[in-house]
């Protein structure tokens, strides 16, 4: 029977398939007319082996027709992951085995669909995995079936197709545009993109923004979908601030009862614990008074704790803004500064500025080398990114300044503190920021600077200097008629600033002018400065000077006054519209050129774009009088703000006069911070490093301590509500942990750790069905368990909480006499003492239940995480692979970007990657050292060809990419080509997040 019925099964399956395929192709019908256009759609669905997909997985499929008719395609793979059916296979029954059976024999296929243009002649297609299949289809009139079609194809159009740990390592612009774009030809519904947790936190509802892209699309969508909003005149006066507003609320003195924590006192175990507890004796008089004192010890030393790294904090930093009471600065000359605990420095700069101050040049140069050492993006520190963008050398460029071997070896001797400032971080696209410079040896900085600025003008073709009469100081202002050269030089004293915002040298040298001279100085005032602030002191009390960070940052509040005034906020959302107004039109015009049209004068090229719904139908001039000016494909601009990554700073631009619409979605704005905030707050981050040499090489132990100060009303109620007290004492460690958590909760104290020694199974603790399923599916090793790779235990004392009320009805009813139960899912819980246990393998609890016990900590806090060094833990070699995996899934990702326009755009293959790199202004890298390359088709596909990788050649190319692929030898994935260990202590108060990590970093050789 058996033998009989595989090869039926099997010829049936692929009878099935050959039949879907033919139906499918049959279904295609022509789509009403659209603006002038016809569409069909169409779908081809093809068996294939898992070793007939390409590299770059079932997005780097392809499809071509003879005479270009295909257009948009979208591709699905259909599969049964392998590790269900293996499941089934290996059952011990033998129904079981008989639907493994049949799973094995369905197969992997891909299905193709796409629309195409033209009549009913026949379409000459080819679909291209790792081998060729050619098809051809005669399309038929058919509304009913055309409409089922057109929405399954609009349904994979608009589906990610990537592994469960791919993350878009580019930014999508290509399917984002395209998706709005059809959506707006075809009348079909966009999908909403939610935006992440703090996207939504910080950029929706008060205009901050995380990720620049994520605003660039929900600006795309509204010049297509809302576009009356950008019709309007210009006409009404800026609205009232949200910072006059926030003043004219009444001041809040105390945190309301309502939102403070509910810190209920935790009864800790006490020294005799477990088992012990039954056999304990009474204690006497005097051993009862020795207990209570230290009590009321251990309480005191937390309010200490608490009221130092909190509570004055907020005392400090909440007086009324309006008050007098500012810090005269004095005369440079004198040492009053550093008496008073503020750097000299902090009394050069604007208020309402953030500031990162590195203490000296070799701190700078530090910090700038580390950086470059990881690509010029930190964020390689976690995970290798697949293209590396401008923005560093941009930003050097465009302020004329860069570090030479000179200046790290002689910049300590000549320059005594160095501090980046600026009144805004959007880096991307043009930032108002500068370079804060106090001199040790004036005349030789003075002449350095110079020097530079000349060689500048000399070598950039077009360059011009300009000397400004700023107050009556000489400012220098280097330009090109492009801006992407914008720099200009202040120096008042021992103090000099570069900066490419014209407002921000104003103010620097207006501070100077006006320093001292004015006794009523309130945060209203533009010249009041840093040092001035007396949030700036109380913070300085917290983390002093004698401290010597390494990096200090800090972000005031009136930085985040001045960031969310009318102008500066209503100014920012122009921008972001300029800059989705050009790639619009940049986008807009690669897909009229795959829909076939021709190049024409640019005024009938850009009326052809809006009558054919490529670019918004009232694409045009702006209310405040800009357009997009096109001069090629790779020459577009804002006709005031200049080319995307070198706009003008927002604060040289700032608007007087708005539109209805901005003026309703500023106070929108502002209504969303009374309703989810209730004030500003200053954020401040330290870091501190100490290099040591170790057996490994140079490494680094970095300290962090941060405040971050802003939390919403909603999400602070929340949780204060789930938040139980600060504890002056923790779990004591153990030598078996690799990491460990400690939680404290209103209702319990939660614990866990990951176990470097975990003790041999036990015949009743196999895998069970369901693991081995999902453990299959994750980690793509049948020889490695989900419960092996985080073996451990974790627990608590106190209440059990909802989440565990509810799991335990899933144990047994009746704990052994050890205090064992188990649950249906092979979870043990152990009930010892006043700890309760869970993990998987009962022998851990064995070990851990009699060594629990506290110690004294450190640091107050309710969070608290320890992790060794990854690379000495038993998970090092799986996290590898991990990593490995991850970062060919990012090489992967940009083959599915050279994919995408070759599919989407029909762009000639051999030039996909400058193509690409135009459109993220970055460039694409291997972070696998190999390179990206095009190969041409052989014999009658010579016309075509696919991008691959050369270090992925030799890689499986199973669809969805294996998890645990493993990692060659000598290759080490962020973080553990760095990281070595470090621990993590938080503490939340009612008026701020505080944190405290250490860490040891490796430096690469």
């Amino acid at each position: 029977m058996k033998t009989l019925l595989q090869p039926a099964f099997l010829a049936t399956f692929f009878l099935f398939i050959s039949c879907r395929a033919t139906v499918l192709a049959q279904s295609e019908a022509f789509l009403n007319r659209i603006d002038g256009s016809s569409f069909g759609v169409g779908c081809i669905v093809i068996p294939v082996s898992p070793n007939e997909l390409p590299p770059g997985g079932v997005e780097s499929v392809q499809i071509y027709e003879a005479n270009h008719r295909i257009l948009y395609p979208a591709f699905e793979i259909r599969e049964v992951p392998r590790e269900v059916t293996n499941t089934f296979l290996n059952a011990k029954r033998s129904i079981g085995r008989f639907v493994g059976e049949i799973l094995s024999q369905t197969g992997t296929s891909v299905a193709v669909y796409f629309l195409f243009v033209g009549n009913q002649t026949p379409l000459d297609i080819t679909i291209i995995t790792n081998r060729a299949t050619r098809h051809t289809i005669t399309p038929t009139q058919h509304p009913i079936k055309y409409n089922r079609l057109l929405q399954d194809w609009w349904g994979r159009y608009n589906k990610e197709t990537v592994s469960l740990i791919q993350t878009n390592d580019y930014p999508p612009v290509v399917k984002e545009y395209l998706r709005t774009m059809l959506s707006f030809r075809l009348g079909l519904k966009r999908p909403e993109t939610k935006p992440s947790f703090w996207d939504k936190l910080l950029s929706t509802d008060l205009g901050f923004q995380l990720d620049p892209t994520v605003v660039l699309f929900e600006t795309q969508t509204n010049l297509f979908f809302n576009a009356e909003r950008y019709t309007q005149n210009a006409n009404l006066d800026l609205p009232q601030s949200l910072e006059e507003l926030i003043h004219q609320q009444p001041k809040i003195k105390s945190v309301p009862t309502s939102q403070q924590p509910r810190f209920r006192p935790i009864a800790y175990v006490p020294q005799e614990q477990g088992e012990q507890q039954a056999n304990k004796r009474e204690k006497s008089k005097e051993e009862q008074e020795q207990e209570k004192n230290q009590q009321d010890e251990s309480a005191k030393k937390l309010t200490a704790l608490w009221d130092s790294l909190t509570q004055s904090f907020s005392i400090g930093t909440s007086k009324n803004d309006n008050q007098t009471d500012a810090v005269s600065p004095g005369n440079d000359s004198q040492s009053q500064y550093e008496q008073e605990g503020i750097e000299q420095i902090a009394f050069h700069v604007p208020a309402h500025c953030f500031y990162i101050r590195y203490g000296s040049y070799s701190n700078f140069a530090w910090f700038q080398d580390t950086t470059a050492i990881w690509g010029g993006d930190l964020r390689n520190l976690i995970a290798s990114r697949a293209f590396q963008t401008r923005s560093g050398m941009r930003l050097e460029q465009q302020i004329g300044l860069r570090q030479d071997t000179l200046a790290k070896l002689f910049g300590n001797s000549v320059i005594d503190d160095v501090a980046v400032i600026g009144t805004d971080l959007f880096f991307d696209d043009g930032a108002s920021f500068g370079l804060l410079f106090r001199a040790k040896n004036n005349d030789i900085l003075t002449n350095d600077f110079n020097t530079k600025r000349q060689a500048l003008l000399k070598s950039t073709h077009g360059a011009t200097e300009t000397l400004l009469d700023i107050d009556g100081e000489r400012v220098s202002y280097i330009s090109t008629p492009d801006q992407r050269i914008r720099t200009f030089y202040a120096a008042m004293g021992d103090y000099h600033l570069v900066t490419r915002s014209e407002q921000l040298a104003r103010d620097f040298v207006a501070l100077h002018k006006h320093q001292g001279s004015n006794a009523t100085k309130s945060l209203f005032n533009k010249h009041l400065s840093l040092g001035e602030l007396p949030e700036f002191h109380q913070v300085r009390g917290i983390m002093p000077l004698e401290q010597k960070s390494t990096i200090f940052i800090y972000f005031s509040r009136p930085y985040f006054y001045n960031l969310c005034s009318p102008a500066y906020w209503i100014e920012t959302q122009r921008r972001n519209t300029s800059a989705a107004r050009i790639e619009l039109l940049r986008l807009g015009g690669m897909a009229a050129a795959a829909e076939g049209h021709g190049q024409t004068n640019v005024s009938e090229w850009m009326a052809m774009l809006k009558s054919n719904g490529y670019i918004p139908p009232n694409f045009g001039q702006f209310p405040d009088g800009s357009d997009t000016i096109l001069e090629s494909w790779t020459n577009i601009r804002d006709s005031l703000r200049g080319y995307r990554g070198s706009f003008l700073p927002i604060a040289d631009m700032l608007p007087n006069k708005v539109t209805e619409s901005e003026y309703q979605q500023y106070q929108k704005m502002c209504q969303n911070f009374f309703e989810n905030w209730d004030k500003f707050d200053p954020v401040v981050v330290s870091i501190r490093r100490a290099p040591y040499k170790s057996p490994e090489g140079k490494q680094e132990h970095i300290i962090i301590d941060a405040r971050i100060a802003p939390l919403s009303a909603k999400n602070r109620s929340t949780l204060y509500a789930h938040l139980g007290q600060p504890t002056t004492n923790k779990l004591a460690p153990l030598s078996g942990n690799f990491a460990s958590f400690e939680l404290s909760l209103a209702e319990n104290y939660l614990f866990g750790a990951l176990q470097n020694e975990v003790p041999p199974r036990l015949p009743s603790e196999q895998p069970r069905p369901v693991e081995r399923i999902m453990s299959g599916i994750l980690l793509k090793n049948p020889h490695i368990m989900l419960s092996d790779l985080f073996a451990g235990y974790f627990g608590y004392f106190g209440q059990p909480g909802k989440f565990l009320k509810l799991w335990g009805w899933t144990f047994q009813w009746i704990d052994d006499a050890a205090g064992y139960a188990r649950s249906i899912d092979g979870t043990w819980r152990r009930h010892y003492g006043n700890y309760t246990l869970y993990s998987r393998q009962r022998a851990i609890l064995d070990l851990i239940a009699p060594q629990l016990g506290f110690v004294p900590a450190e640091y107050a806090a309710q969070l608290r995480v320890n992790i060794g060094n990854p690379l000495t833990s038993r998970i090092a070699a799986p996290l590898n692979n991990f990593g490995y995996a991850r970062t060919c899934d990012t090489i992967r990702g940009n083959l599915r970007l050279l994919n995408d326009l070759q599919m989407q755009f029909h762009v000639s293959g051999q030039h996909c990657q400058e193509v690409a790199e135009t459109i993220l202004d970055a460039d694409l890298i291997c972070p696998l050292g190999g390179k990206y390359v095009y190969q041409p088709f052989t014999n009658t596909l010579s016309d075509w060809g696919r991008w691959q990788s050369t270090v992925l050649n030799n890689l499986p190319n199973t669809p969805n990419s294996a998890v645990m692929i493993q990692a060659p030898s000598g290759f080490l994935a962020p973080p553990l080509n760095w990281f070595r260990g470090g621990k993590l202590d938080a503490l939340v108060s009612p008026d701020a997040v505080s944190v405290h990590a250490e860490l040891e970093m490796l430096l690469p050789k």
